[in-house]
């Protein structure tokens, strides 16, 4: 089953390696985070991964022996992580923006220190995928998986506070994409798999949409709780891809206001 899904998701070759330091291109904002793994949330360490920048060059960014990792970047221009690790499923992710003007934005990036990026093993995948093998996966179209976190994640001031809270997702919630590509969201049950017959998210917080045509989409939600909210994101979908919105940076809640 992963052999297939690699066949249709599989990595785009990137870009040549630029500079990670400053561009020199006007206003900049320094992002920062680690790069940890799916369930055990260890850091990897001396990893690489790429941020996207529309319009401009890419940035090729390598995680220090602690697993942190830094970047400048140019305020008020979209620029996507994207991980590509050996043993691990290459996926991109969300696209953020910083700066001042930015704040209403999708993808405004409200916490420029906690860009934290998962990396799922491929043997995980594979066990996960299992549950999704009677669905034909399209070359044209993108896979694209989210974890909807409670409040608490969000509101974290460290990736180490994550370590610890199992499980860390808000149940009750209907995912949509905007605009509506036609594909209804399925969501993981307890047990971390995909499951049909579910309407909206359970303590687990996965939710995932297959074959979803490219397009840019802003993803939310809504539950019944008047003082939560879905964090927006927008993803950038690629024929062929995965994009993977893992907490705490993917489209959980917030508290409003």
């Amino acid at each position: 089953m992963i052999l297939f899904l690699l066949a249709c998701f599989r990595a785009h070759e990137p870009p040549p390696a630029t500079a990670a330091q400053s561009l020199g291109l006007g206003a900049e904002t320094q992002i920062s985070g680690v790069v940890f793994e799916f369930e055990t949330r260890v850091l990897l360490p001396n990893v690489a991964l790429t941020l996207h920048v529309q319009d401009r060059a890419s940035i090729e960014v390598s995680t220090n022996a602690k697993g942190g990792w830094d970047a400048m970047v140019p305020d008020g221009v979209p620029f996507t992580p994207q991980l590509a690790i050996n043993g691990y499923l290459p996926a991109r992710h969300a696209t953020f923006v910083v700066g001042a003007g930015s704040e209403q934005q999708p993808g405004h990036l409200a916490k420029p220190g906690r860009l934290d990026l998962q990396a799922v093993p491929l043997s995980v995948f594979d066990e996960m995928a299992t549950s999704l093998a009677g669905t034909p996966l399209r070359r044209d179209a993108c896979l694209i998986v989210d974890t909807v976190t409670v409040a608490q994640v969000y509101a974290m001031a460290s990736f180490a506070d994550f370590i610890p809270l199992r499980p860390h997702g808000e149940p009750g919630v209907q995912m949509r994409l905007e605009p509506d590509p036609g594909v209804d969201p399925i969501y993981f049950n307890e047990d971390v798999r995909p499951d049909r017959s579910l309407s909206q998210t359970t303590v687990d917080g996965g939710v995932l949409w297959l074959n979803v045509p490219p397009g840019t989409y802003t993803i939310t939600g809504e539950q019944d709780d008047p003082s939560l909210e879905v964090v927006p994101r927008q993803v950038d979908c690629r024929a062929g891809e995965l994009v993977n919105l893992n907490p705490p940076m993917g489209a959980g809640m917030r508290v409003k206001g």
